[in-house]
């Protein structure tokens, strides 16, 4: 979990700009676009093999959402 967590925080940081993230803070709030929200989410299904649901994935803000998502995803395919 550890290293899945540090690869969304690295992917949000990068494509948003943000000079840092903790896995609780909601990146849109610390100046993540929303413009940035479709590379994120190709980035992501890439990284991971998954296919994240678009309605799913708009609700989640944080680093922690997302991995959780993740990992029910991953976990649904295995």
């Amino acid at each position: 979990m550890a290293e899945r967590t540090e690869t969304i925080t690295q992917l949000i940081c990068r494509i948003g700009r943000l000079p840092s993230l903790t896995p609780e803070q909601d990146f849109f709030e610390a100046g993540f676009e929303s413009i940035g929200a479709l590379e994120l989410l190709l980035e992501l299904e890439t990284a991971f093999e998954v296919t994240i649901p678009d309605d799913r994935f708009v609700e989640c803000r944080t680093v922690i959402a997302i991995d959780q998502l993740i990992a029910q995803l991953q976990s649904e395919h295995a």
